[in-house]
């Protein structure tokens, strides 16, 4: 992994042992690890962890209390800062679990996790995973906004939502974040764990079974043994990432220089091939002019340079293409404002410059009028209303009305006619 996330290190809870090169290897009562080290933030490290595997026996789980304390370090949300409605919400999905904790109190831990996972499934089944956040309202309660409101984002939303709807109902829980991923690189079998694979869920906890994970995520999870020629080129190119940082940045200097003596010595053949391919061309250029005959090298050279050409004629099209297709999406979606919509400040932008203030590259229109208002006194309250009225279009990305842009038209026309005044 990339020192860069140091000092914690990713691993399965509970860790019990970490070994390395780069660092010494520190846990955490809390089960978790990190690698003290002195690396730069670009290298990576190598490193090994040990953890348990649940369900855990009852020695381990004595083990772990004995190591942590006489209790886990279980953050409560504070009692005020439960919305009612997420409490009241809560209540209604586990009613049934919820009157028989009150009469069987020796079964409170099997019916904590029963809990935990009601109101997981019904996350998972109710609500919709999406990383479009566009809906969200800072000014409300977090949790309460996902659950009556937006009813759909990521896995911090989820396992937020469930954190606190579990602490709303008395069952022990944490909020926890990591990594999840079940992709397997089906040549070596080792499991691939990604930047983007960064994820988060719940962590319940009993005494019987020290802390389960409950994940109400309805993402689905990454493709096991991806095939396929696409996901084959993906995993050569990550051989190829860690074969670089392995065998190459991780040389010593002897190896370095016997590495470096062998690309010079390739490159000095591919020079050499090149200086021959260039020497037979130029031979048959002098054929072609001199005695017109077309040999078989001037034939291949024609076709690469016609299919490459083809090539980024055809790519360029289809970049055109595809751009103009998502500026019409963007459009009709309302998310882009059409060039159409500014165009009366380009019309002011033109009079400005035949009046002699032409906007260079680095100035803004805002900073251009301001000059032309200050040179020909022109009134501020209009330029200043052009200038708000196009930083809405251009930025805020808010389409006007016809009506709106007819206003902005003629404000343009006075002070065109301000100008030759």
């Amino acid at each position: 992994m990339r020192a860069s996330v140091l000092p914690r290190l990713p691993t399965a809870y509970p860790v019990l042992r970490i070994d390395s090169a780069s660092g010494y290897g520190h846990i955490h009562p809390d089960g978790t690890g990190e690698l003290l080290d002195r690396l730069r933030s670009g290298e990576h490290v190598r490193y090994r962890a040990w953890s348990w595997l649940g369900p855990l026996s009852q020695e381990q789980r004595a083990f772990l209390q004995r190591r942590r304390g006489v209790r886990p370090f279980l953050p409560q949300t504070p009692e005020a800062a439960i919305s009612p409605r997420v409490r009241e919400l809560a209540r209604q999905w586990c009613e049934d679990l919820i009157a028989r904790r009150a009469e069987l109190p020796s079964r409170r831990d099997e019916l904590d996790l029963a809990i935990a996972r009601r109101l997981s499934r019904r996350l998972s089944e109710d609500y919709t995973y999406t990383l479009d956040l566009r809906a969200a309202d800072a000014s409300r309660d977090g949790v309460e906004d996902f659950l009556f409101y937006m009813k759909e984002g990521h896995c911090e939303y989820f396992a937020s939502a469930l954190t606190v709807m579990c602490q709303a109902l008395g069952v022990r829980a944490r909020l926890a974040t990591g990594y999840r991923s079940d992709e397997i690189d089906p040549d070596t079998d080792e499991l691939i764990v990604r930047d983007r694979d960064a994820h988060a869920w719940c962590e319940v906890f009993t005494p019987s079974t020290d802390f389960t994970v409950v994940d109400p995520s309805p993402a689905p999870s990454r493709l096991r043994g991806e095939v396929g020629w696409w996901g084959r080129l993906r995993l050569a190119w990550n051989d190829a990432q860690f074969v670089w940082q392995e065998r190459i940045l991780g040389y010593d200097a002897e190896r370095r220089q016997k590495l470096a003596a062998f690309i010079r010595g390739q490159l000095r053949a591919v020079g050499l091939w090149f200086r021959v391919a260039g020497i037979r061309l130029a031979a048959s250029l002098h054929d072609l002019v001199i005695y017109g005959h077309i040999d078989s090298l001037l034939v291949r050279v024609s076709r690469v340079v016609t299919g490459a050409t083809l090539f980024v004629a055809l790519l360029a099209l289809w970049r055109g293409i595809r751009r103009r297709l998502k500026l019409r999406r963007a459009y009709a979606a309302g998310e882009a404002v059409p060039p159409a919509q500014m165009a009366f400040m380009r019309r002011l932008l033109k009079l400005l410059a035949a009046r002699g203030i032409k906007r260079t590259a680095a100035q803004t229109p805002r900073e251009a009028l301001a000059v032309a208002r200050d040179r020909f006194n022109l009134p501020p309250e209009t330029t200043d209303r052009l200038v708000r009225f196009y930083d809405r279009l251009r930025w805020g990305k808010q389409p006007a009305s016809q009506e709106e842009l007819r206003n902005a038209e003629r404000l343009v026309a006075d002070l065109a006619a301000s100008l030759k005044s």
